[in-house]
């Protein structure tokens, strides 16, 4: 294969292995994940060229959300999640929280309608959430199963397919999430609480991760050798990423969520 076919790759294990020594040279620009972000970008600068206003706060949180997003599928993350599990769960943590909380909390709609030469402007929809709950923990614990995890080790399609369904899946989640904690009263609790699950069955994911005494991933760990970690560590550690930094994410936007239902209670009170 070849350096321009490797380059133009998604990160997958068939490919060479990338070596320790190398790591910052393995790239990848698939045409697959290139050309989707730079629309995204070229949509949103677009959008603010045709009068688009959005604030300071929310152009830094679209261009840190961008940013995780090209960090997450372009970088040499990417070529090494792979052939590691805690560099694949440091890589799930950009796709399933970090990115898509920045990216709503930009509040891009109107922004990408007015690129498209568009005013409409798009609300915040604050309704089901147990559904969209349930649909964003299926598509952690689907995806994290042995046989669906293998198999996007090893085909294009079925890796592009858990991209698309997770960013999905969490786009909607933090959307309605971020929705019902503006909206306060019974929906903002209904977002605590759902947040408050979340770090449950995350933190039971990643418990038995780390507590398995077998490995969940014998495809892949095949070449974790390589890179001085033996397959059982590498295993324990990334169910230690999904269950402490990842869990933390959602007790600190629950927290968030709780301080401003609570800061209201107070201020309306006479």
């Amino acid at each position: 294969m070849s350096e321009l076919d490797l380059l133009l790759s998604l990160c997958l294990a068939s490919l060479p292995a990338v070596e320790p020594g190398r790591l910052w040279t393995a790239w990848s620009f698939s045409p697959w994940v290139v050309l989707p972000l730079a629309a995204l970008a070229g949509l949103y600068g677009l959008g603010v060229l045709r009068g688009a206003r959005p604030g300071r706060g929310e152009r830094w949180f679209f261009a840190l959300g961008w940013a995780a997003l090209a960090l997450a599928l372009l970088s040499p993350l990417c070529r090494l999640s792979p052939h590691l599990a805690w560099a694949h769960m440091v890589q799930h943590g950009l796709l399933a929280a970090v990115a898509p909380l920045l990216l709503v909390l930009a509040r891009p709609g109107p922004v990408l309608w007015r690129g498209l030469g568009r005013r409409r402007e798009t609300g915040e929809a604050a309704r089901g959430i147990w559904g969209v709950a349930l649909l964003y923990g299926a598509a952690i614990w689907l995806w994290h199963l042995p046989g669906p995890y293998q198999a996007t080790l090893f085909s294009e399609s079925i890796h592009l397919l858990y991209y698309v369904t997770l960013l999905g899946a969490s786009l909607l989640f933090w959307r309605t999430i971020i929705a019902d904690g503006r909206s306060g009263g019974v929906a903002g609790m209904r977002a605590v609480v759902t947040l408050l699950g979340t770090v449950v069955h995350t933190g039971l994911l990643g418990a038995l991760l780390t507590f398995s005494p077998r490995l969940w991933y014998p495809a892949q760990a095949a070449l974790v050798p390589d890179w001085a970690v033996s397959a059982a560590t590498d295993q324990q550690l990334a169910g230690l990423i999904m269950w402490i930094p990842l869990g933390a994410i959602y007790a600190v936007a629950g927290v968030m969520i709780l301080g401003r239902q609570l800061g209201g209670e107070v201020s309306s009170r006479p």
